[in-house]
């Protein structure tokens, strides 16, 4: 999935350098800003317990399936469902039943992010093509009927969603944030839809995920080791997802401007915010009951290396560790523009 700042490249160079920094194998993570969740699933994937949060309601989703979810769910509804299921995998199954779903046009996506539901307010808004519009529609009601009427479990509830989620940002008509669309069809966007689903990482640990702002947490999630990889830069995470945003609590927001905006102000956050985002840093670090302090953040921020490690080294000894790194990719088109960045992961044993 694109997403500003994934860490999916990195998590195996995260891994080893915690492990040869002092993170056992039998101590717990807590992942607080986890987008994707990329990072807490590896650590998952190691046999770690693994805790995570975001203020997102589509990265909660994403951390439902990948980090709450640890064995095979049974999709009953979807076998009895089938006159195919000795014939067929489950996945196939699940496919079939959503995409064989009659196309939606009074559905939220269609008639605020597809060029022909748009039109009549006069925008032509292009995030999907008109049918991709309908089959999200589709699909996000149909879950949700299903759900309410007790046919899927939760825990396939979230699966569900999650993969919905995931599979949208595949055909989305973006340079990879939804802040803005292309004025013309990228290929991606024109494809079949298709549903892609979350491979399950596996876990004999009770794993836990909590949506809403890390700081409230940061005091009561009782982890070993604190990952924290917050936003870097001006560039709020909110505005650049409003779409998936929309798409994941499905509550017909009210939405402004030439890209459909939905209302954010309750999802700002501090790390953000030049004159805030240092005091937000320690506050974390202050308050938190980890011992490791994992910090991921590169040489783009609005924090210098120099006022990170004056607020670090209050607390305990710091080390940084550096790796070069491809930018986000949405970037890298710019004339002018480094293709490369200097990831750096602090690394604070807490007195």
């Amino acid at each position: 999935m694109r997403y500003i700042g994934n860490k999916t490249k990195l998590t195996e160079w995260i891994y080893e350098t915690c492990r040869n920094h002092g993170v056992e194998s039998d101590m717990s993570f807590f992942d607080c800003f986890a987008g994707t969740g990329a990072v807490g699933e590896y650590f998952k994937s190691k046999g770690h317990k693994v805790y995570s949060s975001d203020l997102m309601y589509f990265s909660y989703i994403l951390q439902k399936a990948k980090i709450e979810i640890s064995n095979d769910l049974k999709f009953q509804y979807f076998l009895d469902y089938s006159s195919k299921s000795n014939e067929t995998s489950i996945w196939e199954l699940i496919n079939d039943y959503f995409s064989e779903l009659p196309l939606v046009e009074t559905g939220f996506v269609y008639n605020n992010y597809s060029p022909t539901g748009t039109s009549k307010n006069g925008i032509k808004r292009m995030y999907f093509t008109d049918e991709v519009g309908k089959r999200i529609d589709s699909i996000r009601i149909e879950i949700e009927s299903l759900h309410s009427k007790a046919l899927i479990a939760e825990k396939e509830y979230y699966y569900l969603l999650a993969c919905l989620i995931n599979t949208t940002s595949f055909y989305s008509n973006t340079a990879g944030v939804y802040g803005a669309f292309h004025k013309s069809w990228d290929p991606r966007a024109l494809k079949e839809f298709s549903l892609r689903f979350i491979p399950i990482t596996r876990s004999d640990k009770i794993n836990k995920v909590f949506l809403g702002d890390s700081t409230t947490f940061i005091n009561k999630v009782k982890a070993d080791v604190l990952y924290m990889d917050p936003p870097y830069n001006s560039r709020q995470y909110a505005p650049n997802y409003h779409v998936l945003e929309s798409i994941s609590r499905y509550d017909f927001p009210e939405v402004r401007g030439v890209s459909g905006m939905r209302d954010y102000s309750d999802q700002k956050s501090n790390f953000c915010i030049k004159s805030k985002a240092s005091f937000a840093m320690e506050s974390m670090v202050k308050n938190t009951l980890s011992k490791i302090i994992l910090l991921s953040y590169n040489d783009e921020g609005l924090l210098s290396k120099e006022e990170i490690t004056e607020i670090l080294s209050k607390y305990g000894n710091v080390e940084i560790i550096y790796k070069d790194h491809v930018r986000y990719k949405s970037n890298n088109h710019k004339p002018g523009v480094r293709k490369m960045v200097k990831e750096k992961l602090y690394i604070l044993h807490k007195k």
